[in-house]
């Protein structure tokens, strides 16, 4: 119980140190149709963000790396089931149209077959 307690303290003390380096003063820009983020705020996001992931390191939880990797994994696994699901379709479509050959000319040796029956008005 008091490793996990100071573990806790550490980082609270590190990101309470982290967090009052940081300072926002004026924007650097000014945008009147939209809101541009100034670089203070920008570095202010990403020590908030740096503070998650070591919190989720301290206590066991995901970081943005993981779920990124997660996402990347997924990714790359509807990726490659797109592909099979590219390939199996054209060799269905391919089978489907030999099938179909092969029953015209089993049906035309059988009887004559007419494709198109307008054209044959007696």
């Amino acid at each position: 119980m008091k490793h996990h307690l100071k573990r806790t303290l550490i980082t609270l003390l590190t990101a309470a140190l982290l967090l009052s380096t940081a300072s926002c003063g004026k924007r650097d820009s000014w945008l009147s149709f939209g809101e541009k983020k100034s670089s203070c705020e920008k570095a202010y996001e990403s020590l908030e963000g740096q503070f998650k992931d070591l919190k989720a390191t301290v206590t066991g939880g995901k970081t943005s790396a993981d779920r990124a990797a997660f996402w990347q994994a997924a990714a790359a696994l509807f990726i490659v089931l797109s592909v099979f699901a590219l390939i199996g379709g054209a060799a269905l479509g391919s089978r489907a149209r030999r099938d179909r050959e092969r029953f015209r000319q089993s049906s035309t040796t059988e009887g004559k077959v007419i494709d198109n029956p307008e054209e044959f008005t007696v």
